[in-house]
């Protein structure tokens, strides 16, 4: 229903604000069943996959935090590849609302150029670095240094 009043209000030369993303992206016609990454923002399976990322991430950040080492590593895995993924479909929403049209391709495979290389980044630092949870906690870490200092005190 709002839709179609914005769409009357939209012919009578009236200010109709966008209520659903619907609305916004309903002109790029997604094809039924398919993956596309570089829209990741059109289309139902877009969107649905982007909802079940937010429904896996929210269930796989406690598991990692409490999880021993071997059970940590493959849940780090599954971080790597969905935090950017995420962050791709997120930032495609942002490009819809806010970059001119006549950018938004090229801004979508920028972003897409983005999302591989923190995809791959992520993946190194899981398999051959100290992983997620350790590179994060070691924002809350003193320095071997600053240890050192305070214990000869």
């Amino acid at each position: 229903m709002m839709m179609v009043r914005s769409m009357q209000l939209a012919r009578q030369g009236g200010v109709a604000m966008r209520s659903t993303c619907r609305q916004v992206h309903g002109s790029r016609k997604a094809r039924k069943g398919a993956v596309d990454v570089v829209n990741a923002d059109v289309g139902k399976l877009g969107t649905s996959m982007f909802h079940y990322l937010n429904y896996g991430l929210l269930a796989a950040l406690p598991v990692l935090l409490v999880a021993p080492t071997p059970v940590r590593t493959p849940v780090e895995l599954l971080l790597a590849v969905a935090f950017p993924l995420h962050a791709h479909v997120s930032m495609n929403y942002v490009i819809s609302d806010y970059v001119p049209r006549f950018a938004q391709q090229p801004a979508r495979i920028a972003m897409l150029g983005v999302t591989a290389v923190a995809s791959l980044g992520l993946i190194k630092l899981s398999l051959t670095g100290p992983g997620l949870v350790s590179t994060v906690g070691a924002l809350w870490k003193k320095p071997a240094k600053e240890e050192a200092k305070e214990e000869a005190k």
